[in-house]
């Protein structure tokens, strides 16, 4: 059965109202968390921070990763945050600057893309399943300005240095390299993962990166910059360029109305959950 339907069929016996739902927004002063989908219905928890967030991921539940340069020069930080305080825990790294993160369904384990720190070196991705970090040995190269998405219970997507999305097993480091794209969101409560084709979001079934349905139901009129999806997969949050030099940022449930997060066009949104 196609990955769409597949899909459709899910989200057709979901029940989750919009106000089971957070929607977290990084700027560049501050962190807010707001219930619901979009920033309409009040403020959950709000943060004042010192960085904008560079990369961010959700799990299932509501805890997610961030990092941030603290300065221009200086290594990033990782850090753990619980979305229904904001409060955070430093995650244990040594290392240089993090371009990208993603995390498994519990929060138990964490992906990052660390950045070159000369010309001599290549963005890679190390895992840490809480006894340190390890890198990933693979023949696909990413991109430098790849996100990551975990996928299943063992995998990765990323865009590699061809610009072709691929899918990492995280065991053997074997990979499976697919179509041109960019973006990978995954999602823990289907098996499927959407990412960006052409300019639209599309979605993918399993593993595999070969393939993908059209994702209908949402509301994309120009490229998406970075693209994130609630647990359930039925919430996309992107950004997307409006004009030559401005960022504007969405929220949309699947085949619902399309709402602007004003907030985060300087920063990042995401809608965690459903979280009840």
């Amino acid at each position: 059965m196609p990955a769409r339907t597949l899909l459709h069929l899910a989200q057709a016996m979901s029940t989750s109202a919009d106000t089971d739902y957070l929607t977290f927004v990084s700027n560049v002063d501050r962190w807010s968390c707001y219930r619901g989908i979009g920033t309409g219905d009040g403020v959950a928890a709000r943060r004042i921070v010192s960085a904008p967030l560079a990369g961010f991921a959700s799990s299932a539940g509501p805890v997610g990763f961030g990092c941030y340069q603290p300065t221009p020069q200086s290594a990033s930080v990782l850090i753990r945050i619980d979305l229904t305080t904001l409060d955070t825990e430093e995650v244990s790294w040594a290392r240089g600057r993090i371009g990208a993160v993603a995390c498994d369904a519990e929060a138990k384990r964490v992906v990052v893309l660390e950045l070159p720190g000369s010309q001599a070196d290549l963005p890679r991705i190390l895992l840490n399943g809480g006894d340190g970090w390890a890198a990933i040995a693979s023949e696909a190269v990413p991109d430098i300005s790849s996100g990551l998405a975990w996928i299943g219970p063992d995998s990765v997507a990323f865009e590699t240095s061809e610009r072709l999305l691929a899918v990492m097993d995280l065991h053997d480091g074997s990979t499976r390299a697919g179509i041109a794209g960019s973006s990978p969101a995954g999602m823990f409560r289907e098996a499927h993962w959407y990412a960006i084709v052409a300019g639209k979001p599309v979605v993918f079934a399993g593993t595999q990166a070969e393939e993908a349905s059209p994702a209908s139901g949402f509301t994309v009129t120009a490229r998406p910059s970075s693209l994130h999806a609630s647990a359930d997969g039925q919430v996309l949050s992107w950004q997307a360029p409006h004009g030559p030099f401005k960022i504007r940022a969405f929220a949309q449930r699947q085949f619902g109305r399309r709402l602007r997060i004003q907030e985060a066009d300087a920063g990042l949104a995401a809608v965690i959950g459903p979280v009840t």
